[in-house]
C-alpha cells in the first residue's frame, strides 16, 4: 500500500529469500553450515526443513544470522545509498528491525509499527504461506512483544479490520506522514 502511494520500498524478507537463492551471495554458506539436507531436489533451498533447523536451536538459529545478516545489511545500505539523491520517501521493510539492531545500524528517521491479533496472524500465515500454527507461535516467540515494539514506534497502525480499513489507516499516516515530512 505505501508502494501504490509512492515510498520506495526496500523489503529485508524480500532480500533474504534473494541471497538465500542457489546463485545467491549466502546460498553456499548456509549449504557448508547446515548441510545438503537442506537443499531440495531441484537445488534450491528447503526453507521449511532450514527454519525447523533454527527455530528450535538458539546456536543455529545464531549460525544462520551471522552468515545472512551482514549480507542482508550490506544489501540495503546498498539501496539506500542509491536513493539517498532522489527525493523519495525509503521504507524499510524489516520485520525484526528493532530485535536485529537496525534502529543503528540503518538511518531510521520514524518506525512505523503495524499490529495486528495474534490470532489474526497466525490465521494469515497458515494460509498464504502454508505454515503450522506451532511453527508460527514458536518463531513469535523468538520475536519482540507487540508491547516492546510499540515503545518504539513513532507511528502504530492496527490491523485489525478489513483490508479497507487498513488501506484508510495507511492513507491517513501516509498523508500525515508526508506533510510533516516536508515541515
Amino acid at each position: 500500500m505505501l508502494r501504490e502511494l509512492g515510498a520506495v520500498i526496500i523489503d529485508a524478507d524480500r532480500i533474504a529469500r534473494d541471497i538465500a537463492q542457489p546463485n545467491g551471495i549466502a546460498f553456499d554458506e548456509i549449504v557448508e553450515a547446515f548441510g545438503s539436507t537442506i537443499i531440495k531436489d531441484d537445488g534450491s533451498l528447503d526453507r521449511e526443513k532450514l527454519a525447523e533447523l533454527v527455530f528450535g536451536d538458539l546456536e543455529a538459529k545464531k549460525r544462520l544470522e551471522a552468515i545472512t545478516h551482514p549480507k542482508i545489511g550490506a544489501e540495503i545500505l546498498k539501496r539506500l545509498g542509491e536513493e539517498a539523491l532522489k527525493d523519495n520517501i525509503v521504507v524499510l521493510d524489516i520485520p525484526l528491525l528493532i530485535e536485529s539492531g537496525g534502529k543503528k545500524r540503518y538511518p531510521v528517521d520514524k518506525i512505523l509499527v503495524i499490529t495486528a491479533p495474534i490470532q489474526e496472524r497466525v490465521n494469515r500465515l497458515t494460509g498464504a504461506r502454508d505454515l503450522k500454527r506451532e511453527d508460527i507461535l514458536a518463531r513469535m516467540k523468538n520475536q519482540l512483544s507487540d508491547e516492546e515494539r510499540v515503545s518504539q514506534a513513532d507511528y502504530v497502525i492496527a490491523n485489525d479490520g478489513t483490508l479497507s480499513d487498513l488501506r484508510t489507516k495507511v492513507f491517513n499516516f501516509w498523508e500525515h506522514f508526508v506533510k510533516n515530512a516536508s515541515l
